[in-house]
């Protein structure tokens, strides 16, 4: 995990290494400052140790600080998530060009010329994201060691990581486009939620593979292997987080939903306005439209930090555990 950053062409280097492998600089010394603060995790020394689902939480309180800390964190984590609310939007059906894809009366939905069309569009957004998504984990590894990390510093370290991100993207658009064209293949609704399951078990396994890929310089077998072995090892913590994240966001939209009802039916009271049931339901639909693309926006943003920091989270916790069992 690189823990060292080269001062001259600011590549991250693993902790061991004397001089950087790009240039040849040498490094900064291996203090305190570049490990990571163990205080900041739940059941460190300095803090109570809850439970594992509870620990998942109290990492999402603590990752939501770093947009706080540095401007690079929140600019990037921002432009990721709009990158993917995007392609959720124009490219995944059923909206934009994954919808015109599929409704095409040109185009048979799960066809060769359907996954001509809809395989590049996705790999391309994917990659994009994917790409940006390994500087934003450059930068929050090196600001939770107590750096301070530029766009710089994470865009030098991605790059040379570019022929394995690729790679992985492509594997991971053949998964997607197969799982989207087997919906065409075998609509039965009982089908459609066993992909459904399949494809979240394989992107639950794969949850740690890109920084894994940034931080520890393995294979992309090995790299699944290892992803895999943490998700199984520290499964509640990562429930417990991204459970809360979803949870938190889901009663925001409830509360928020329920405001913008209360409001319009109280302006209609107050001004003595009559609206047909349509206009009142389409006025109301597209305030809650607006609100819940803002609170996706918001719920990428923390995602990406806290994946980030659950990678962290579970590297240092397997390392405590296996000085213990030593």
């Amino acid at each position: 995990m690189p823990l060292k950053i080269c001062p001259n062409c600011h590549r991250g280097c693993n902790e061991e290494n004397e001089y950087c492998p790009t240039c040849k600089t040498k490094l900064p010394d291996n203090n305190n400052s570049n490990k990571a603060d163990n205080s900041k995790f739940p059941g460190s020394t300095k803090t109570p140790k809850p439970g594992r689902f509870r620990r998942g939480y109290e990492l999402l309180k603590i990752s939501v600080k770093l947009l706080e800390e540095n401007p690079a964190i929140f600019v990037l984590s921002f432009f990721i998530s709009l990158i993917e609310l995007i392609n959720l939007y124009f490219i995944n059906p059923p909206t934009g060009i994954g919808a015109l894809f599929m409704s095409s009366s040109m185009i048979v939905k799960g066809s060769v010329s359907w996954a001509v069309l809809f395989f590049p569009s996705f790999f391309l957004f994917d990659l994009v994201n994917t790409f940006i998504v390994a500087i934003l984990f450059t930068i929050i590894s090196l600001q939770i060691k107590g750096q301070n990390p530029t766009i710089y510093d994470g865009l030098s370290n991605a790059l040379l990581y570019i022929q394995p991100l690729v790679l992985w993207v492509f594997l991971i658009t053949i998964v997607y486009t197969i799982r989207i064209a087997a919906l065409a293949w075998f609509p039965n609704g009982i089908q459609e939620a066993l992909l459904l399951i399949i494809f979240l078990l394989i992107s639950l396994l794969t949850f740690f593979v890109v920084p894994i890929f940034l931080f520890e310089e393995k294979s992309i077998p090995d790299a699944i292997v290892d992803s895999a072995e943490r998700v199984q090892a520290y499964w509640r913590e990562i429930i417990g987080a991204i459970g809360s994240l979803v949870v938190i966001v889901i009663f925001l939209l409830v509360g928020i939903a329920t405001v913008i009802i209360g409001i319009f039916l109280l302006e209609s009271v107050v001004t003595g306005s009559i609206h047909t049931v349509n206009e009142a339901t389409a006025s109301i639909n597209l305030a809650i439209q607006m609100v819940a693309y803002v609170l996706i926006l918001v719920f990428l943003m923390t995602e990406y930090i806290l994946h980030m920091y659950l990678y962290i989270y579970t590297g240092e916790e397997r390392l405590n555990n296996s000085k213990t069992e030593g």
